[in-house]
């Protein structure tokens, strides 16, 4: 199994403890948003001025949505939106860090490739959107167990999707290839992961 059950009962603890406090809760929806926003910025870096798949398009679209959903909904905790500074984020380099490392590893080893820059999506967002479909339901769960106004189902189908899309368009894939990356990109998130758990502890919120 590749996520242990351990760091997902930890995760979940996690999470709780974050929606407890609303000005933490500010920032991990704000990093949430950061991290889509990224995501919508790099799939359009991929793309060619001459010809930009639709389907492509649209997934660049509902993740700059999603930028959007999560800042709006931090509307139901406080009043202003904050942006995008490290100050307004949770972890915001470490999580930076986390995005930024799994897409220089795959293009360090997609570069000379045929079509490198179609592959290179494929495979960061199968990547991303794997966490997304393992990180969004634990946090889906501990909003409905802390009664909390956000709700973030409609997001979770569409990554979904997403995931789905994204294996189609790697029916030829290198399953070796992916079973590498996919174990970096569990080591990347454990770095989040401690840097987030480190955080809280030492503010007493969660040891």
């Amino acid at each position: 199994m590749r996520r242990t059950a351990v760091v997902k009962i930890n995760m979940e603890t996690i999470l709780e403890k974050i929606i407890e406090k609303p000005d933490l809760h500010v920032r991990w929806l704000n990093t949430l948003s950061f991290l889509e926003h990224v995501g919508s910025r790099k799939i359009l870096k991929t793309q060619s001025s001459d010809y930009t798949d639709p389907n492509t398009l649209r997934h660049a679209a509902e993740e700059a949505r999603h930028a959007y959903f999560f800042k709006k909904v931090i509307d139901k905790i406080q009043p202003e939106l904050p942006d995008y500074s490290r100050d307004n984020l949770l972890c915001g380099f470490s999580a930076n860090r986390y995005f930024q490392s799994l897409d220089a590893m795959v293009h360090k080893k997609m570069k000379n490739q045929k079509d490198a820059a179609r592959l290179c999506y494929l495979y960061v967002t199968t990547l991303v959107e794997e966490r997304a479909g393992w990180l969004y339901p634990i946090y889906q769960k501990a909003l409905e167990k802390m009664n909390s106004p956000v709700n973030i189902s409609g997001i979770i189908q569409e990554e979904e999707r997403h995931l789905e899309e994204m294996h189609n368009g790697l029916e030829d894939m290198d399953k070796n290839i992916l079973d590498e990356f996919l174990r970096e990109e569990e080591r990347y998130f454990q770095r989040y992961y401690e840097s987030l758990s480190k955080y809280l502890a030492e503010r007493e919120v969660y040891a």
